[in-house]
């Protein structure tokens, strides 16, 4: 089927139809000299009928009948002399119904393969089904054919072969019945009224009184046959011959006086049309769709290829939303910045290999995708380490600093106390001094909701384990403190904990337990204000030096 296509097609109903004739009638009995009839008798007739499909091959009938019938001694040599001289007319009523059968079948469209169609024309045809005229049929429903001209109009055969033209939007153009001829027979019976007047007339002027009428209502049985041509959906012309045998002598009054042994006959014969009741249903067609992506040949910039209605029915194979036909890769997903094609990364190192100088190794984009180089492995790149071949502290460019004091080695000159910037590293032993020393080593910060020390933390806490080491006189007050993004009870415990932290990594370096004291006081005595949850002056550790 057609995508997008809808065809409200059936096959045709057996619509009722209304019949009307219009002929002569002529009569067989007394005063006929033979089997046949006499041509110089023929009356008018009329006749009505409705009709009723009730199989592709029969109709069952049923109307009435107005005909008038006459004859004379005239027309039988041998009855010309005789005296008297007998004639007669007859007005016929007649209610009857029959069959009709048609013994050949409809007329049908003509549908060949494709190798039927090559062979008679010798020439390469795709599989599939084609009409007489050689177009493939695209779509066969309910015995109805569609047939895809490209992207104009489409043809739609009935199984008759009647035919409708729609353009590519789906708007009927033209329509073509097929006509076909059709010869029928026919038989049934009914009943007939007749009034008939006959006379006899001696050679001298007098009259002879007319025999009795002895019958004037009887069954008959209608019998013949005819020929239909069908030239429009409703209507119809026939032509019909048929006769009638109804077992009496007496449709022409006469019957002792001429031919007692012979029953009288008659017939009928005329041209008439037929007109089927309601309208003949018209098939909607919907607008082509010849790759069945369910977008309109007409909206469809791609449309031999299925594909996608957000794309104007133009495919995607690859799914990033831009269309094959522009699409530089089109069996890989890549933004439309770079022609469709994957962003490449081979190293992962999240510069692309288009612009990555080391696209096999993992790098920084500083160095345009290159890796960096710490020979000491401090974790301070070679460009930036001071001391690219000792292993140092990330917070003094890669120097180390053994003494704690936050002078690097290379600048300290005494590297194994902790000393005063202002004394090149030295320490003093003027108390002033020794807390000016103190006083300078800044507070340790944590990120929020964190108690884990980073490198500056450390770095920080180095500094003043090596002055307790060096001055064991002193002891050390630990205060830790935390913002107000949580409630007092949680803000209390995390800045204990912060404290804590930095105490237990003080025993770790040799600091004596009974020499450190923490505590944890909250959200008191904030730095700054607690305006904002992330500020991160607030979460902090303290120190204090006392005897």
């Amino acid at each position: 089927m057609l995508y997008g296509v809808s065809i409200s097609l059936a096959a045709q109903p057996n619509r009722p139809e209304v019949s009307l004739h219009y002929g002569i009638s002529n009569y067989q009995g007394d005063l006929v000299p033979n089997r046949f009839f006499v041509l110089g008798e023929s009356n008018f007739a009329i006749n009505a009928h409705i009709g009723v499909p009730v199989h592709p091959n029969f109709i069952i009938r049923a109307g009435v009948h107005y005909m008038e019938l006459s004859g004379s001694d005239l027309n039988h040599e041998p009855w010309r002399d005789k005296d008297p001289f007998q004639r007669f007319t007859t007005t016929l009523y007649e209610m009857s119904a029959h069959v009709e059968w048609y013994p050949l079948r409809p007329p049908r469209l003509l549908i060949y393969n494709e190798e039927e169609l090559a062979t008679q024309e010798n020439i390469y045809r795709e599989p599939g089904r084609y009409t007489v005229d050689g177009f493939k049929i695209s779509e066969e429903k309910n015995g109805f054919y569609v047939v895809q001209k490209e992207l104009g109009a489409r043809i739609l055969y009935n199984s008759r072969g009647s035919e409708w033209v729609f353009d590519p939007s789906g708007n009927l153009m033209s329509y073509k019945y097929k006509d076909a001829f059709r010869p029928f027979l026919f038989v049934g019976g009914g009943w007939v009224r007749f009034d008939a007047r006959a006379q006899s007339v001696r050679k001298d002027g007098g009259s002879v009184p007319a025999e009795p009428q002895l019958d004037r209502e009887r069954l008959a049985v209608p019998f013949g046959g005819g020929v239909r041509y069908s030239f429009h959906d409703n209507w119809s012309l026939e032509g019909i011959l048929g006769w009638r045998y109804i077992n009496t002598d007496y449709l022409d009054g006469l019957s002792q006086t001429r031919n007692p042994e012979a029953n009288d006959w008659y017939f009928f014969a005329g041209i008439g049309a037929n007109y089927m009741i309601g309208k003949s249903p018209q098939p909607q067609l919907a607008p082509a769709d010849t790759d069945k992506d369910g977008t309109p040949d007409i909206a469809d910039e791609c449309p031999y290829s299925f594909g996608l209605p957000e794309l104007q029915g133009c495919p995607d194979l690859d799914n990033d939303g831009i269309r094959d036909t522009q699409d530089e890769c089109p069996d890989q997903a890549g933004p439309i910045t770079n022609g469709g094609c994957p962003l490449i990364d081979t190293d992962g190192d999240g510069v692309l290999d288009e612009n990555d100088q080391c696209p096999q190794i993992a790098g920084v984009p500083r160095l345009r995708g290159c890796p960096e180089k710490d020979q000491d492995e401090d974790g301070v790149p070679d460009d930036q380490d001071e001391c690219p071949l000792v292993v140092g502290q990330v917070d003094l460019n890669g120097c180390p600093d053994a003494d704690g004091d936050g002078i690097p080695d290379y600048r300290d000159d005494c590297p194994d106390e902790y000393g005063l910037n202002d004394y090149n590293g030295c320490p003093v032993s003027n108390e002033g001094q020794v807390t000016q020393l103190l006083n300078g080593i800044p507070s340790v910060r944590f990120e929020l909701g964190s108690s884990e020390l980073g490198p500056a933390g450390r770095s920080v806490l180095n500094r003043v384990a090596s002055f307790l080491r060096s001055y064991p006189q002193y002891k050390l007050q630990i205060t830790g403190y935390a913002d107000d993004y949580t409630d007092e009870t949680d803000n209390e415990r995390i800045s204990r904990q912060r404290a804590n932290l930095c105490r237990q990594f003080l025993m770790a370096r040799n600091v004596s337990c009974q020499r450190v004291f923490y505590e944890g006081l909250g959200n008191t005595d904030p730095v700054v204000p607690n305006a904002k949850y992330s500020n991160r002056l607030n979460r902090r550790v303290t120190f204090q030096l006392f005897r």
